[in-house]
């Protein structure tokens, strides 16, 4: 466990100089405080990964030390130990209550202390490869959105102008795949936004008006495909939920129905209400999807979708998150030949009358 950084607070001398040597044997840097505010003060120039922290101590005590370090956004991701009285229930409640992350109680089982340690640390560092993921997507999401919507647009007016039919194939290819690198990018980010829970900005609206205005903005993609969409929704359903999320789930569902089917099909965007659940599908006549596949296809990235660039795994998850998101499910019934049909069961209270 090297270089490792534990920050020990208490006032009782002798389980400072205790545990520090014990810390120590296992090669972890060890520093430690006998005051609350003291131990604020060395965070602050220590940045140590893990606190164990005594509750009663002079001055400030634990709690309000735990407060004060949650408070502080730069030692969020820093795990905070409380040492409580695991007959004191109370105690516990308190201390997760001002962001503790685990309780041990005096006097310490070094060993029950260590896998503590350990397994905190873990959680530790794999929340903070997450969050260099998240910052790492968001800088290229900001980066990059200039310079594609440069290159796609440059690439635009050229193909407009350009009468040779190779350099406008190959102008084709330009805007082609950076339309494609603009799309991951965008559902990256929009599943980041997901996960890191986005409030839904939700509204009233006609099914209908909705996911008509989704299938005209499909129509140039089916025509270029020779495929057709047909709508089958019942006009006075009306649902309150986030609709650039739904239609965008939608959209996605749609473009993977037209993608997989073959030529001169008909792709069927149908809802209906069930009770208290509205039913979307969106049904195609395509290749289908093995059984061995069915639960997978909603991973955020499917191996097969990457060796065979289908990119479907991010649109689907993004379609779960979405819909778990409304209180609502996503479900695939499918056979290989025979198609794909998937469904979105949505909530829809039912309204008693007073």
């Amino acid at each position: 466990m090297s270089g490792i950084s534990v920050l020990v607070i208490d006032d009782d001398v002798d389980i400072l100089s205790s545990i520090s040597r014990q810390l120590r044997a296992e090669s972890m840097q060890v520093f430690t405080a006998a005051t609350g505010q003291e131990g604020l003060e060395q965070l602050e120039q220590h940045r140590s990964d893990l606190v164990l922290l005594d509750l009663t101590l002079p001055g400030i005590d634990g709690y309000e030390t735990c407060r004060r370090i949650r408070a502080n956004s730069e030692h969020d991701l820093t795990k905070v130990i409380l040492v409580a009285d695991k007959r004191r229930i109370e105690e516990r409640i308190s201390g997760y209550s001002v962001g503790a992350d685990d309780f041990i109680s005096k006097p310490y089982d070094i060993g029950e202390l260590l896998a503590k340690i350990r397994i905190h640390l873990r959680l530790k560092h794999e929340e903070e490869i997450n969050r260099i993921k998240s910052d790492l997507l968001g800088l290229i999401s900001h980066e990059t959105r200039t310079p594609l919507t440069v290159i796609v647009g440059s690439a635009n007016m050229i193909r407009d102008e350009q009468e040779q039919p190779a350099s406008r194939e190959l102008v084709d290819l330009i805007i082609e795949n950076g339309e494609r690198l603009q799309e991951f990018i965008q559902k990256a980010n929009l599943l980041c936004d997901l996960k890191s829970d986005r409030k839904l900005t939700r509204h009233s609206g006609q099914l209908w008006e909705q996911m008509l205005e989704v299938a005209d903005g499909m129509v140039v993609t089916a025509t270029h495909k020779s495929v057709e969409i047909a709508i089958d929704i019942d006009k006075s359903i009306e649902l309150d939920v986030d609709w650039d999320l739904i239609n965008q789930v939608i959209t996605y569902l749609l473009a993977n129905a037209i993608k997989y089917s073959p030529p001169n099909e008909t792709v069927m965007l149908a809802a209906e209400m069930e009770m208290d659940l509205c039913r979307i599908r969106v049904s195609d006549r395509g290749e289908g999807i093995s059984a061995e596949w069915i639960d997978k296809i909603y991973t955020e990235i499917a191996i097969r979708d990457i060796l065979q660039h289908r990119g479907q795994g991010l649109s689907l998850s993004i379609a779960r998150q979405v819909v778990a998101a409304h209180g609502g499910e996503i479900n695939v019934v499918s056979e290989i030949g025979k198609g794909a049909v998937f469904e979105i069961g949505l909530p829809v209270p039912v309204l008693v009358p007073g």
